[in-house]
């Protein structure tokens, strides 16, 4: 939920899916007013209203939100709302999927919080040097000076930002030696550090670096794949446990301190469908899986190896009674042809011999894909190379046939909320101190219409684009009705907005979509 300058409530929602190309998509549906109460009641009304409106009751996987008490109420709404008609899979289990970002941004925030005190006069140096184009241009001569040569330039933090304290302290850190000439020829400047807190402020960057990353990777809206969580979550907890007995006083109560929040999130509670998108990993199923746990000495380590491999195979198991028999109908219907009689062999050749020996041997039960997906080799990618696994898949999804749609909606679970949140700061330049009268509805028209000419993974040019815009406006302007111009292109006209059929997304239906707040829906119970 965000809240406009004109104190009104919106929520939006973005879908994303892979499609049957094995390409990934983010889509915004919806960026609708939400009327108070905001409560848990009216956000599962509206998400549910928007599930509707695309007619992808059938196709939710699973929904990323922040970790907030209403949206974790709504979601358990939701889901009964949806459990009881069958429509998410294993009774929606695994239906709630937290920001990643966000959790990491609530641990360091709560390690930062008692960090204030020593990083406040390389903030107050920052400030000094910024504070006039005279001191500015002193530093720079500075910098000149001291032989630094670099395109660095310094950056004030964010209190809510714990990465931009980061980025501050890693540029001051790199105009050290400037600083410590700026104290020499300016009186003024009495906020340089010590070598202690230099020191410090190096050792905190050293600490942040690995969280500063993750959140990068967690962050981004394209081309990542859910797949990555696990192994950068296994990352942070052997950071955490390695500083937590280290000999440096300040790291070790800070390592301390976030492991509490760790361990509330991501230590036994973490979404088992982010282990499994591992497994999916052909570089490195459950070998790897049961390997990394082992390495990181935990009591349940093989408790929490068995609970992912069990949910594996249960998910798996729902998968196959609706594609298997969904495939084998299919391979019956392309062999209906009429086979003339053959001639008969000899009972001496190798063919008759061949048929004995088959009807001697004892018949093997075939193994499912996952079994065969498991025991096969893990890719061994060469080194420098690029590896893509939405790429693998799609070269392996005639081998794999079940597993490979399961495959399709896992990998597309959206790791963060970032996607809908950078909607939110597009609304804030939309409605300001100028523009406070406007509309929801025409709030929602320019922040998917925006959305959707500036989507990347749309084919057409921006000549394109502008040229069916043109062309909508046009029939519009001489007295056509404006669906004419819409349908054209596969949208459909509502009220002042116009809004994506759910056909205008290519793939839609053999795909995975998701919804941050997040959605991601699919198409696993349709036949």
């Amino acid at each position: 939920m965000w809240t406009s300058q004109q104190t009104l409530g919106y929520l939006c929602v973005i879908g994303q899916y892979v499609d049957r190309y094995w390409k990934l998509h983010a889509h915004m549906f919806i960026f609708v007013y939400v009327p108070p109460p905001h409560n848990a009641n009216s956000l599962c009304e509206a998400l549910l209203d928007c599930i509707s409106k695309w007619n992808i009751q059938s196709k939710l996987f699973s929904i990323t939100a922040d970790n907030c008490s209403m949206n974790d109420s709504a979601i358990t709404t939701l889901k009964r709302n949806l459990g009881r008609r069958h429509l998410i899979p294993m009774q929606g289990q695994h239906l709630h999927i937290r920001c990643g970002a966000h959790i990491l941004n609530l641990m360091v925030q709560d390690g930062m919080q008692d960090l204030h005190d020593t990083i406040s006069k390389v903030r107050e140096s920052v400030k000094y040097v910024k504070g006039s184009p005279k001191r500015l241009h002193s530093f720079k001569d500075c910098i000149r000076t001291v032989g630094l040569i670099g395109t660095k330039k310094l950056t004030y933090d964010v209190p809510t930002r714990w990465n931009s304290t980061y980025i501050m302290l890693k540029d001051a850190l790199f105009y050290k030696d400037a600083f410590q000439h700026l104290a020499s020829v300016d009186p003024n400047y009495i906020n340089l550090p010590s070598e202690d807190e230099w020191s410090y402020a190096t050792t905190l960057c050293q600490f942040f670096k690995l969280f500063y990353n993750v959140t990068n990777i967690f962050s981004a809206t394209r081309n990542v794949t859910a797949n990555v969580v696990f192994e950068e979550i296994q990352k942070v907890r052997n950071h955490l446990h390695t500083h937590s007995v280290a000999g440096n006083d300040y790291i070790r109560s800070l390592a301390i301190k976030m492991q509490g929040k760790f361990d509330k999130y991501w230590k036994n509670d973490y979404n088992v469908l982010f282990a499994i998108a591992f497994v999916l990993d052909p570089k490195s199923k459950l070998g790897y899986l049961k390997y990394v746990l082992e390495k990181l000495n935990e009591r349940d380590a093989m408790v929490q190896y068995e609970k992912v491999e069990r949910s594996l195979h249960e998910l798996y198991a729902e998968y196959k009674i609706v594609y298997a028999t969904y495939d084998e109908e299919n391979e019956n219907a392309n062999n209906t042809n009429v086979e003339l009689e053959e001639e008969r062999p000899s009972i001496f050749s190798r063919d008759a011999f061949f048929t004995y020996y088959m009807s001697s041997v004892s018949p093997q039960v075939p193994r499912t894909d996952l079994e065969a997906y498991l025991t096969d080799p893990i890719e061994r990618p060469r080194p420098n190379e690029n590896f893509c696994i939405l790429n693998w898949w799609k070269e392996n999804e005639s081998k794999y046939r079940v597993l490979s749609k399961m495959a399709r909606d896992i990998l597309a679970i959206p790791i963060s909320t970032v996607a809908s949140e950078s909607s939110f700061s597009t609304a804030g330049r939309i409605i300001n101190d100028y523009r406070c009268s406007t509309t929801p509805e025409t709030v929602e028209a320019l922040v998917c219409t925006q959305s959707w000419i500036r989507d990347e993974d749309n084919s057409c040019e921006m000549s394109s684009r502008i040229a069916i815009m043109v062309d909508i406006e046009e029939d519009c302007n001489h007295g056509g009705h404006r669906d004419t111009g819409c349908k054209k292109y596969g949208i459909i006209a509502n009220s002042c907005c116009y809004e994506p059929r759910v056909d205008f997304l290519e793939g839609l239906e053999q795909s995975t979509i998701v919804l941050p707040v997040s959605f991601q829906a699919y198409n696993w119970w349709s036949r």
